[in-house]
Order: C-alpha cells, then sequence, then structure tokens
C-alpha cells in the first residue's frame, strides 16, 4: 500500500517521488544571522531541498534550572537556558532568512517550541511546520500547528507507538491530515546498531502517511540505508564548520559531507528503480541471444502437418518462444525448413 503524498511548496514528500532531504540548521549559527546565511546558500549548494531552523523563545521553552543533555562526551553549558538564550535570533533576522531562502529556490521552515513562533512562521509564509520529539505529548503545541492547515513534520524519538497515536490523533482531529512521521534516536551521537530502520515501514503500515528519518549519526551510512528502507524523507544536521564552538556542530554534517550525502541518496534512488517490473533496453540483445525458441529437429518439407517430435527447444532466442509450442503443433509448414532452423511463427497456418 503507498502511503498518501504531501506537498510542501513545490516538493512532494511520498512513495514514488525523490526524497525529500532537510538540512538541519538548527542553533548552528551560534545566534548570528550572518551565519545561518550562508548555512542557506550552503545546503541550497550542497543539493538539499530545504533548510530548517529553530525558532523559540528561551523563556517560554526551559526553566532556568532545565539541566543540558546531549553528547556526554562534548562540554555542555550546564543549564539548557543558557544554550537557548544564545541563540535567538529575531523576527527581522528570520524575515530576511526567508527573503535569501526565497530568492536561492529552497524551502524554508523550521522546528517550532511555542504558539508566538508558529505565528511568527506564519507570517513569514513557511510551507510547513516541524515539531520535535521533544514536543510529541504537548497537544495543545500540536493543535495549535495542526491548525494552520499546513503539512506537519513530527518527529517520534523516544516515543511509544501509543505517544505516538495520541499525537497523530490530536492532529488530525482539527482536520488536519498532511502528516509526515519521522522515524528518529535521540541518543548523541547515535549508534548504528540502534537505529532500528524497520519501524519506517511499520509507521507507514499503522498510520497511512509518509514517513521519513531523522538522522543523529555523524556518517552517511544510517541514512542512505534509511532511504533504502523506505524512507521518503531524510533529516540531517548541517554546519558550516564542525570545529565551532556550540552544542550540534560537531555532530553535523559540513557542505562537502553534505553533498556528498545527497549524491549518495540520488544514486540510490537511481538504484532503487519503480515498483514495476519490465525489460531494460540494454537487456534486449541478451534476451533475444540467450533465451530459447522452438528450433526444427529434422528437416521439415513445405505442407507438412507438425508433430512435437519435429520440433526442439534452443538458443537463440529469435524465434517463436517455447511456450507457444502447443500452437504450432497441427499446423502445417507454409516453406521448407532445413534442419536446427529457428522457426518463426509467420512459417506457419
Amino acid at each position: 500500500m503507498h502511503s498518501p503524498v504531501i506537498t510542501v511548496g513545490n516538493r512532494k514528500i511520498g512513495d514514488d517521488h525523490p526524497c525529500f532531504i532537510i538540512a538541519e540548521a538548527g542553533i548552528n549559527h551560534n545566534g548570528d544571522v550572518g551565519m545561518a546565511k550562508k548555512l542557506i546558500l550552503a545546503a541550497k549548494d550542497a543539493g538539499c531541498d530545504a533548510v530548517k531552523f529553530s525558532v523559540f523563545t528561551t523563556e517560554k521553552l526551559v526553566t532556568k534550572g532545565a539541566e543540558s543533555f546531549g553528547d556526554k562526551s562534548y562540554p555542555l553549558p550546564k543549564f539548557q537556558h543558557d544554550i537557548y538564550k544564545s541563540n535567538e535570533l529575531t523576527k527581522e533576522d528570520w524575515k530576511a532568512l526567508k527573503m535569501l531562502s526565497d530568492t536561492k529556490d529552497i524551502i524554508f521552515f523550521a522546528s517550532v517550541y511555542d504558539e508566538e513562533s508558529v505565528a511568527l512562521l506564519e507570517d513569514l509564509g513557511v510551507p510547513c511546520h516541524k515539531i520535535g520529539s521533544m514536543d510529541i505529548t504537548y497537544h495543545k503545541l500540536l493543535s495549535c500547528v495542526a491548525k494552520t492547515g499546513k503539512p506537519i513534520i513530527l518527529s517520534t524519538a523516544m516515543s511509544t507507538m501509543e505517544e505516538v497515536e495520541d499525537a497523530v490523533h490530536v492532529i488530525t482531529a482539527t482536520g488536519n491530515h498532511d502528516i509526515v512521521l519521522l522515524h528518529c534516536v535521540s541518543s548523541l551521537p547515535a549508534i548504528d546498531t540502534h537505529a532500528n530502520l524497520r519501524s519506517i515501514t511499520h509507521m507507514k503500515e499503522v498510520f497511512h502517511v509518509p514517513v521519513g528519518f531523522s538522522d543523529h549519526n555523524k556518517d552517511n551510512f544510517v541514512a542512505v540505508a534509511a532511504v533504502a528502507a523506505g524512507a521518503n524523507l531524510i533529516d540531517k544536521q548541517f554546519t558550516l564548520d564542525c570545529s565551532l564552538p556550540g552544542i550540534d556542530h560537531h555532530l553535523s554534517l559540513n557542505p562537502g559531507e553534505m553533498k556528498h550525502l545527497v549524491k549518495e541518496i540520488r544514486k540510490l534512488e537511481e538504484i532503487l528503480g519503480v515498483r514495476d517490473k519490465y525489460v531494460l533496453q540494454p537487456e534486449y540483445e541478451v534476451r533475444s541471444l540467450s533465451r530459447r525458441s522452438l528450433v526444427a529437429k529434422q528437416q521439415i518439407p513445405k505442407g507438412t502437418a507438425i508433430t512435437r517430435d519435429m520440433l526442439v527447444v534452443k538458443r537463440p532466442g529469435t524465434g517463436i518462444p517455447p511456450p507457444k509450442m502447443k500452437e504450432v503443433i497441427g499446423k502445417k509448414a507454409l516453406v521448407d525448413i532445413e534442419e536446427d532452423t529457428v522457426l518463426q511463427e509467420e512459417w506457419f497456418s
């Protein structure tokens, strides 16, 4: 069963459409709108379909005492508040970034964390919204985003199937059925053997929506494997330089690595092909030479009625195919046929 197709901007997300590739810039702009602009340009150059940031108001997101989480091997600030506060951008900044993205023909949208951020992005005219795994149980936000009528990309890391079902119900209860679910593993850095990519097809079967993969692995292997497993969308963390200060840069792909990922996915899509089984153009010559045909086992004079013992089956496949043997038996030869000759249909009546 094919999942429905969701339209985001000028792109379609779903089975039998190219994988929708997102450069997740997140907060890798380090609070600098100039760096954010460079991320947009680099994502476009890498061949990504979209660039995604994170829009939030720190005071509405975390308490001042909320401890940080993430890659334990990397020196993290003690409190989440410090991380987010230093990475806020202004409404004018977001407007400039949306305008630049439109100019460069790359889809711009963001993960949203509060109703004010949703309103800001709606004013900018984004084509969709993303809700992170952390907020899958924040039903008020889900409902707020759903009521925009825009497609929703919903991450499902750290979630039970019941929590995903509840979230989907909250969204669809508003009348919005344009949902893309993202399979994701929230361990930083992610471990390949934890990927559980079979969840992608399982969620497609259960929810009948496109399903993608939000990849937190440092290399590209799991993301490419996810596309082979049926992912309709790949969301990959993106930075200008993995050595920059910040909690996500060292876990992200740099521009060269992202460009390589896009090329790998596009090549895989060519390899995967389509859902039909047909003879490829390069196969026709091999097919005609390697398949078998009906062949005269003996000399057959003109006017002779064909019997089974006059026929054998040999290569090449340039004559009457073996499944038509019963149609030939009983017919009369219209021409003289030499022994070991490949038989042709027009020689019989």
